[in-house]
């Protein structure tokens, strides 16, 4: 194993035919308005980070690049968890792949002080085991147009919340305020975190949940589609145990999908208002085939 600076592993990611296993020996940042890592080759040899403990500061996969393991130490994103930022920023992501990115493997790894810890978007074969997602975390995994996403052995726990905000006309800040209500008092809404654990949509396939140990004061995860989506296919949640204020598990159009054997519980912690059912744990499956789930809400229960 060759022992590496953060400069002299920079230039390894950079060179294709780099490969074989190497052993940071320091924390890696850049200033907060750039990623540590920006990697755009492939490696053919498959190169392996052992991190040692240490942390780096945002890293991003792109152009194709990949053929890379990180093990053992903490992502976090330039600029932190971003709690005053409300809009997309690849500098509010941990560990990024985009842009035709491949075979990258996260093993574990902490996530935390990240809006996005995981975003995923336009790439291919996209690993993270063994892991922990925590702290000022929205989303520990977003993913569109991906094919081949496993999520599997992590545990997610203790996200911090952050609620949604109405600022009135006259200076006065309500929280957990309905946009419609906000709006119609002439205020200003501000959308607050979600701490949502799995999101994927339009047209990601060939995904897998499973064996993770879920608490959140959101929502699990499942399907988060936007106008125009395509469908997912060939997605499984399968064998995870998931304690979260709504949607625990939501694929509704998903074409040759999988609910199974998850364990679904209300999120212990939670302090928000008695709405129905809304916070009942359901498994909400729409297309998808649903068995033997656990869950108060019910909801593919049946045998498989």
């Amino acid at each position: 194993m060759i022992s590496v600076t953060c400069a002299a592993l920079g230039l390894a990611l950079a060179n294709p035919a780099a490969s074989g296993d190497y052993r940071l020996t320091e924390d890696c940042s850049r200033a907060p308005t750039a990623m540590a890592f920006t990697v755009t080759a492939y490696h053919d040899k498959p190169m392996t980070i052992d991190l040692a403990g240490h942390r780096i500061v945002g890293i991003r996969f792109e152009k194709g690049g990949g053929g890379v393991t990180l093990m053992n130490g903490t992502i976090t994103a330039p600029k932190g968890g971003g709690w005053n930022e409300t809009h997309g920023s690849p500098l509010l992501y941990g560990l990024a792949a985009l842009q035709g990115a491949r075979d990258i493997a996260a093993r574990d790894i902490t996530f935390t002080d990240a809006k996005k810890a995981v975003a995923v978007g336009s790439s291919s074969n996209i690993s993270i085991t063994h892991s922990r997602c925590t702290g000022e975390v929205e989303d520990c995994l977003i993913a569109s147009r991906t094919k081949g996403i496993v999520f599997t052995h992590n545990v997610v726990s203790d996200l911090k919340q952050k609620p949604s905000e109405c600022t009135y006309p006259d200076g006065r800040i309500g929280y957990r305020v309905a946009r419609r209500h906000c709006g119609a008092a002439g205020g200003v809404w501000r959308d607050g975190w979600h701490g949502d654990v799995v999101q994927i949509r339009n047209a990601t396939t060939d995904v897998l949940v499973a064996h993770n140990r879920i608490s959140t004061p959101g929502q699990g995860g499942g399907q988060m589609a936007a106008r125009g989506d395509a469908p997912l296919a060939r997605v499984v949640w399968r064998d995870n145990v998931i304690e979260a204020v709504n949607h625990h598990v939501s694929l509704f159009d998903c074409q040759d999908c999988l609910i199974a054997r998850n364990t679904l519980k209300r999120y212990p912690k939670g302090n928000y208002p008695n709405k129905g059912d809304r916070f009942i744990p359901t498994v909400r499956f729409g297309n998808a085939r649903a068995c033997e789930n656990v869950s108060e809400g019910g909801g593919g229960s049946g045998p498989c």
